[in-house]
């Protein structure tokens, strides 16, 4: 039996996405239906690198997001996608195509405070299957000297319309010495938060640690929780590269060494990317002969 239906939703999963109806769909049940039109994103891929930098000196946040959509109805979609306050060198593409995007008036509300909105549209939207890549920097706030690295992976709680399931695949690098982490899934409203431990790993690579995790919503349901890493950045000369308390020759030579490179390089070694440009240059040869001698405890 058919029914007639309009083409309007709203519908938010790691996006708080709009959906603009075009025409009328005739809508035909089946077993366990999926309701059309529909946006479905099962699938979402986080990549964070937090890396020490000395200038200025903090913890720099790059955040890296891939979300898989398929649309089954849709001619037109306007999407919205929180960031932090402090956000820098924000990009949003399309099949890897740049879009323009612009802020907008509504808030996200975070454990840490209210996160602003940022806004796209996308029309005509694709058929079927198409994929958003986002990008943006941020340095990570420190209060009493631990840093708490926030990813809004919660939008889901917002959500009014039909979702099928998600799962976000998370890496975050650590590319800074660090103490006393804590992984975390966050969620609530209105003020009201709720935390749990998240089922993370740490994996080597190389000399990095890398925590991974995978969080997968219940059936029917979106992501309703936020990712949240707090730890305690090690004080340490950044110059030095060995961790042995001093820069001296060694820590030279382990820049000389991986001098030219940049990340997929064979000599790459973001340790020895002092400043934290993704490339071991001039500037990281620099810094680290204007701290030879220097030791620490």
């Amino acid at each position: 039996m058919k029914r007639k239906a309009a083409c309007s939703a709203l519908f938010t999963l790691i996006f708080v996405i709009l959906l603009v109806p075009c025409a009328q769909i005739d809508i035909v049940a089946f077993a366990n239906p999926i309701p059309t039109p529909t946006l479905l994103m099962p699938l979402e891929y986080i990549n964070v690198t937090l890396t020490s930098v000395s200038e200025p000196a903090g913890v720099l946040a790059r955040v890296d997001g891939v979300y898989p959509f398929i649309n089954l109805g849709y001619q037109t979609v306007a999407m919205e996608y929180p960031i932090p306050t402090n956000a820098t060198n924000i990009t949003v593409k399309k099949n890897g195509t740049s879009l323009d995007w612009i802020y907008d008036t509504k808030v996200y509300p975070t454990i840490i405070g209210d996160w602003p909105m940022i806004n796209w549209t996308i029309s005509p939207a694709p058929f079927e299957h198409f994929e958003i890549e986002t990008h943006y920097e941020h340095f990570v706030p420190e209060v009493d000297e631990n840093c708490t690295f926030l990813y809004a992976m919660g939008t889901g709680r917002f959500l009014e319309t039909y979702a099928k399931q998600t799962t976000a695949y998370v890496r975050v690098r650590m590319e800074t010495n660090f103490t006393c982490l804590q992984v975390r899934l966050v969620g609530g409203a209105n003020g009201t938060w709720t935390s749990r431990p998240a089922p993370y790993q740490i994996v080597l690579e190389g000399a990095t640690n890398v925590i991974t995790l995978n969080v997968t919503s219940s059936l029917f349901h979106p992501l309703t929780e936020d990712l949240q890493v707090t730890f305690c950045p090690e004080r340490g000369l950044l110059e030095d590269i060995n961790h042995d308390g001093k820069v001296d020759i060694k820590d030279v030579y382990a820049v000389g060494k991986a001098y030219g490179s940049f990340p997929g390089h064979p000599k790459w070694d973001p340790i020895c990317d002092i400043n934290g440009d993704y490339k071991v240059d001039i500037k990281d040869y620099y810094m680290v002969c204007k701290s030879y001698g220097k030791t620490y405890p």
